[in-house]
């Protein structure tokens, strides 16, 4: 029964109907009134419109629809609980099976609400068929209704599936024999609803699968975090040659041999990738690159290119993917710290790591601030490593400035692994490799030199850092902005002094509504970039650029 308001300008009152809805003592609470018009040449049904009368006054006044009774509710409280009956939506399909010596009742809610408990109680104790209107909301709100008989403890509810309805078609619309009719209503097979999730009893428990156990799982995201030039790509390829000749990971750990997908953005596969894996000892027939999509697309983009993506882990029966760097691989219009952005994006590769049984080590540069947690250090939303189970961290040695530590920064699924130390070395000029150097005692933390907060100055820097990093690539919606910063910790008032001392603009942009963005001041164009993220520098913006008063009428919301 969906309710197509039309005016008679569409055409000509062509007929009016009266529907009442009377309770259980007899008294008619509401009037429902039907009224179509002449169908114009764009219109594929009869135009209709309804509207309801109480008490002769328009509307419900005050009366929830849910609560109205069932249409033709005394001759069912009249029936022998042994009949069935059959429900429909709306009032005119009801009235149509009652013509044809058929028990009916009719929802007089419309498709986009459900009886309520006490309107469907009537119900309970008779064999009860539903028949929904033939389209999805009237499936949908058949669906809803049987749900409520359920959880009223009626199970004698069975659907009716008219093969032959047409598009939208009710009961009213039957018009075979009377013995076809009974034959389709009789044959209407018990309903149950839908599962929803899973019992975990269901549940076959399985153990952990790793790659490189306590560091990189089987079937998850793993994140590797690290400063440009300390080894990341260097470190993934070794994991990746190691694969490939099922030789033991550093720290003894056995490794299947298996193959390798690679996504590169940074490094040639000519000069770069393919002696780094020879010099690492690992098997090049054994990695398996994408450098591009095909049909002019370019390197493959996520989540939209995954099939492609699933391709080649397929091809060879991948066990590791490894994607240098995130970023890179993310659409233009990805804002990598907007928490809803990334785990857009994630997700999707998350389920595909699960289904193909396969790892996927993601390398992420740091930010640009100077403390927090390593957990809080990578780059973009905090939204990245909370997707990944597993993550990783390359850093200098704060005793040993020419060798590097590999250190956890979290680990869902087991204890953290002891942290291993390694030098980059290139004998003779040839490509880099690592050597590793055995366990080290400096945890993740420790190699970003950070220490629990000593006062409001050093959040305030910390603040700062982030407002610069956020907004390094160009102005962005404050409500963004501020919601990002409660994601990391920073209270509104610690913003606020953030983006007065850094000189932070806010601008009114739009009409009906506007909205308000920031962005850095206009010298911050000037700031060079790094040589290999393309971050904009620190020294250039973390500077005292005075305290500007933010643009008149912005909303004091930070």
């Amino acid at each position: 029964m969906k309710s197509v308001t039309r005016p008679p300008s569409r055409g000509r009152e062509t007929g009016r109907k009266r529907y009442d809805a009377v309770d259980a003592t007899g008294r008619v609470v509401a009037t429902h009134v039907r009224t179509e018009f002449e169908p114009s040449a764009a219109d594929t049904k009869r135009p209709k419109q309804f509207r309801w009368e109480r008490d002769g006054e328009p509307g419900l006044g005050g009366l929830r629809v849910v609560d109205l009774p069932l249409y033709n509710l005394p001759a069912l409280l009249k029936a022998d609980p042994r009949v069935r009956v059959v429900v429909t939506e709306g009032e005119k399909a009801c009235d149509a099976l009652t013509g044809r010596g058929i028990l009916a009742v009719g929802s007089m809610t419309g498709a986009g609400h459900t009886p309520s408990v006490a309107s469907l109680r009537p119900l309970l104790g008779h064999p009860a068929v539903l028949w929904p209107d033939a389209d999805d909301q009237g499936r949908w709100h058949m669906e809803n209704l049987g749900g409520r008989l359920h959880e009223m403890g009626d199970t004698d509810v069975h659907m009716l599936t008219w093969a032959d309805a047409p598009p939208g078609g009710d009961a009213a619309d039957f018009s075979g024999a009377n013995e076809l009719l009974a034959g389709l209503i009789a044959g209407a097979p018990i309903w149950h609803p839908t599962p929803v999730g899973v019992l975990l009893s269901e549940v076959e428990p399985v153990g952990v699968e790793w790659l490189w156990p306590g560091r990189i799982p089987l079937g998850k995201i793993t994140v590797l975090d690290g400063d440009p030039g300390v080894g990341k790509s260097a470190l993934a390829l070794a994991v990746a040659a190691c694969l490939t000749r099922g030789h033991p990971f550093p720290d003894g750990a056995e490794c299947k041999a298996g193959c390798a997908v690679l996504l590169t953005a940074e490094d040639g596969l000519a000069d770069t990738v393919r002696p780094r894996v020879e010099a690492a000892g690992g098997d090049p027939r054994r990695v398996l690159a994408i450098p591009e999509t095909g049909d002019d697309h370019g390197q493959p983009i996520l989540p939209d290119d995954l099939p492609v993506i699933e391709s080649a882990i397929r091809q060879v029966s991948a066990a590791l993917v490894v994607i240098d760097p995130l970023v890179a691989f993310l659409p233009a219009g990805v804002n990598t710290f907007r928490d809803q952005d990334v785990r857009s994006a994630l997700a999707p590769l998350a389920r595909l790591a699960e289904g193909c049984r396969c790892a996927v080590l993601v390398i992420r540069h740091l930010n640009k601030r100077d403390g927090g947690p390593a957990v809080y250090r990578g780059g973009g939303s905090i939204g990245i490593i909370a997707a990944a189970r597993s993550g990783l961290l390359v850093g200098r040695d704060p005793d040993n400035p020419e060798r590097r530590i590999l250190a956890s920064v979290k680990n869902n699924l087991s204890a953290p692994p002891p942290s291993l130390a390694f030098r980059l070395v290139a004998p003779d000029g040839g490509a880099v490799r690592i050597e590793w150097c055995g366990t080290s005692p400096h945890d993740a933390d420790r190699l970003l030199a950070w220490r629990p907060p000593g006062g409001a100055g050093e959040r305030l820097s910390e603040a700062q850092a982030f407002l610069t990093d956020f907004l390094a690539n160009g102005p962005q919606p404050s409500d963004v902005v501020e919601a990002a910063a409660r994601d990391h910790g920073f209270a509104p008032k610690t913003l606020r002094r953030a983006k007065e001392a850094l000189g932070i603009t806010a601008r009114k942009v739009g009409y009906n509504p506007s909205r308000w963005t920031w962005e850095l001041p206009a010298h911050a164009e000037d700031g060079h970039q790094d040589a290999e993220d393309g971050h904009i520098a620190d020294g250039h913006l973390r500077s005292n650029v005075g305290h500007l008063r933010a643009a008149q009428g912005e909303p004091d919301a930070v």
